[in-house]
């Protein structure tokens, strides 16, 4: 019987050991989520991550006429981990989920570092590589502003396919 008590001290004690160490190192959540995406086309082809950057995509606004030359857009496969504590996870996916990726050719076109998005469920601007979590075929319609000023430069209306 003694053993049984002190095998269910030591369990308890480390179980209230291990919440604590995963509160702790998951910023006060116990069951977390996190979700990974690559910043380049050529990385998210290299983690096998990339789907397309054949999308149906208008632009409005005469600073987007030429947007191929200085911007790439291109769409992820997308999954959650979700995390019971610091040592078990659950990694789940669904085949229409999407990360839609807006990325600048700064190299090309330093001066495209001043401008930022702000999508249309959003009140704050966001910076120039941000990526949008989203299905297949929703249409996402970005805003590109000039940071300091405000100035709305132009439109892009994607077709996630």
């Amino acid at each position: 019987m003694k053993n049984i008590k002190y095998i269910l001290c030591i369990s308890s004690a480390l179980l209230f050991l291990y919440v604590v160490i995963s509160w702790f190192l998951l910023d006060g959540h116990f069951i977390y989520y996190t979700s990974f995406n690559e910043s380049t086309i050529a990385a998210s082809k290299k983690e096998d991550l990339f789907v397309s950057d054949d999308l149906k995509i208008t632009s409005q606004g005469d600073s987007l006429i030429n947007w191929k030359k200085a911007i790439d857009v291109w769409t992820n496969r997308r999954y959650k981990i979700k995390y019971f504590g610091i040592l078990f996870h659950w990694t789940y996916t669904n085949q229409r989920w999407r990360y839609l990726n807006i990325g600048f050719k700064n190299e090309l076109y330093p001066h495209l570092n001043n401008w930022c998005m702000k999508n249309s469920n959003e009140q704050r601007y966001v910076s120039c590589c941000d990526r949008i979590s989203c299905n297949v075929g929703d249409t996402i319609k970005t805003d590109f502003y000039k940071c300091k000023d405000g100035q709305k430069l132009g439109t892009l209306k994607v077709i996630v396919k």
